[in-house]
C-alpha cells in the first residue's frame, strides 16, 4: 500500500492563517503515537491542552526510507520534510477528494474535519 501511495492535496485552516499543503500523512494529535504505535509526534503530551498537526510529504522513494529509518532510531522529528504545527485552539482541514482516517482506531471517511480544544474538561462515564 506504501509503495502504490500518491500523496493528496489538503487546505488547512488554523485561527491565525490558513495554507495549503501536500501530504502522504496528516494528523491532529495530542499524544506521540499515531497509525497502530508509530512514534509521529515525539513531543505529544496528552493533557498539555494543546494538539499538534503533523504533516509529512516524503516527495519520493528515498525520503520515505529515510523517514523509516528515523522513525525506528526516534529521530523521526529532525527530518526536514516533516512539519509539527501547535493548535492551540482549533484546526480544520479539507481534502480535494474523500479520505479514510482513523479516530481513535475506527476507520472513518471524511472530505473535511475540525479538531478543536474546549475550555472545560467533559465528563466521562465509566
Amino acid at each position: 500500500a506504501v509503495m502504490r501511495h500518491k500523496a493528496q492535496h489538503y487546505h488547512i485552516k488554523l485561527p491565525d492563517r490558513e495554507f495549503d499543503c501536500t501530504a502522504d500523512f496528516l494528523a491532529v494529535q495530542n499524544i506521540p503515537t499515531a497509525g497502530g504505535g508509530l512514534m509521529t509526534n515525539p513531543h505529544g503530551i496528552d493533557n498539555d491542552r494543546q494538539l499538534d498537526l503533523v504533516i509529512i510529504n516524503h516527495k519520493s522513494f528515498f525520503k520515505l526510507l529515510r523517514n523509516l529509518i528515523a522513525l525506528m532510531r526516534n529521530k523521526f522529528d529532525k527530518q526536514n520534510n516533516i512539519e509539527f504545527i501547535p493548535v492551540t485552539e482549533w484546526c480544520e482541514v479539507s481534502a480535494d477528494q474523500k479520505e479514510w482516517g482513523s479516530i481513535d482506531g475506527e476507520l472513518l471517511e471524511f472530505s473535511e474535519f475540525r479538531a478543536e480544544l474546549y475550555e472545560r474538561p467533559l465528563k466521562m462515564l465509566h
